[in-house]
């Protein structure tokens, strides 16, 4: 066995994403891209559906919004008049349309929340920074977090250990398969707030759910 690689593996401090087809993408670590930032990076190019930058989309979007909105409320109002009805209502909308309309950044946030579908809201919400960011990853796209020898998850079934054991073979198996085999890991799970430590690869691998959580979860 060639040791220098198997201490190679348990110094490794990179900062990793498992998608959840086991799948690696690799976060520095280093200022906004770390584990947070790849997620609100990710979302953002969601929204922006890959070929805009983010700002940009954002500003356009709001504005597509305010004018949408105000060839809606003009056909609102004719109705309205022909029917010979009070317009004071549709007239407040369309003042507060025409001051939306004169300072749209300040009104982005709102208008696409309120505009945009569930599971946009959701990226919205990631892309801003409001929504935890690592905590979504996990429980909305079944992503686990890697960093060093330690990983976290939401849930922790047959399904996530064979995830986890693809990641940890594409991030670390390029040094030396056996030393991989040797190594054990420290598994976080978010939703029950349980740490199981020094799982062996082969564990997870083989995914001995019942094992680890008898033998391997940490005391208080």
């Amino acid at each position: 066995m060639n040791w220098y690689k198997l201490i190679k593996i348990a110094e490794v401090r990179g900062e990793f994403w498992i998608d959840d087809s086991g799948n690696v993408m690799e976060a520095s670590g280093d200022g906004d891209f770390n584990h947070a930032g790849y997620v609100l990076d990710y979302a953002q190019h969601a929204l922006a559906e890959y070929d805009e930058d983010y700002e940009l989309w954002k500003r356009s979007k709001t504005l597509e919004i305010i004018e949408e909105k105000k060839a809606e409320l003009e056909e609102q109002k004719y109705e309205i008049e022909v029917a010979e009805q009070d317009t004071t209502a549709i007239d407040a909308a369309i003042e507060e349309n025409w001051e939306q309309s004169r300072d749209p950044d300040y009104y982005t946030y709102d208008l696409l929340f309120e505009n945009l579908s569930q599971n946009e809201k959701e990226l919205l919400n990631v892309a801003e920074g409001i929504t935890d960011a690592r905590e979504f990853a996990m429980k909305k796209w079944g992503w686990k977090r890697l960093e060093g020898k330690h990983v976290e998850t939401w849930t922790l079934t047959p399904r996530d250990l064979e995830v986890i054991a693809s990641g940890l073979y594409e991030a670390y198996g390029a040094y030396d398969e056996d030393a991989l085999e040797s190594e054990t890991f420290h598994i976080y799970v978010f939703s029950t707030k349980a740490w199981y430590q020094d799982v062996s690869w082969q564990d997870i691998s083989k995914k001995n759910i019942r094992d680890i959580m008898n033998d391997r979860m940490a005391v208080g």
